[in-house]
């Protein structure tokens, strides 16, 4: 089974301590044993066992890390969904080494990929996105302007599917990229 992977991965200077972004996605048709997402994960490979984790922020003071929605571009009006205790994410507990903003696709047993996104190539204001790309900092600020010279963009398989990052920030979408493709059987 094959999965391919579209990524912005961000790596700072300093330790991260969450992200977030606005998310946009269709209603994809993965088939029985595929599989196709769009996630955000904070990732530490500085000790071992490695942690990672796929959403959150850490808090300060107890090092738990959170999980929040908004309805908000400014965040302003955030629910607490839960947190995980940060116990059981110990290699992070002095937050990240990098952030991802990712979609995946896996495929079934046949080696067919799923459609990601909204099953087309991101080519216009119509792709599913992530946009307002932001990370939280050593000094747990939210920051909204990524450096570019940071920034790694990988996209497995150009044939099934595709990313546009847009590494300028604007006040309409912050750092933004857009994703999908149309994925099928020769994705490899």
């Amino acid at each position: 089974m094959i999965t391919q992977i579209m990524e912005i991965n961000y790596e700072e200077d300093t330790r991260l301590h969450g992200a977030s972004a606005i998310m946009n996605v269709y209603n994809p048709n993965a088939e029985a044993m595929q599989f196709t997402d769009a996630e955000i994960s904070i990732n530490d490979q500085s000790d071992f066992p490695s942690n990672f984790i796929v959403a959150g922020w850490t808090d300060r003071n107890t090092k738990n890390w959170w999980f929040d929605i908004s309805q908000t571009k400014d965040e302003s009006h955030n629910i607490h969904i839960g947190y995980w205790p940060g116990s059981i994410l110990s290699s992070l507990g002095n937050g990240a080494d990098s952030v991802s903003w990712a979609g995946y696709a896996k495929a079934g047993h046949d080696g067919v990929g799923p459609p990601m996104g909204n099953g087309l190539f991101p080519e216009d204001q119509k792709s599913c996105y992530m946009k307002y790309l932001k990370f939280v900092d050593d000094n747990y600020i939210l920051r909204n302007s990524l450096n570019r010279t940071n920034v790694n963009v990988r996209v497995d398989s150009k044939k099934c599917y595709d990313l546009l990052y847009h590494a300028d920030y604007t006040p309409n979408e912050g750092n933004s990229f857009r994703f999908g493709g149309p994925g099928g059987g020769k994705c490899d």
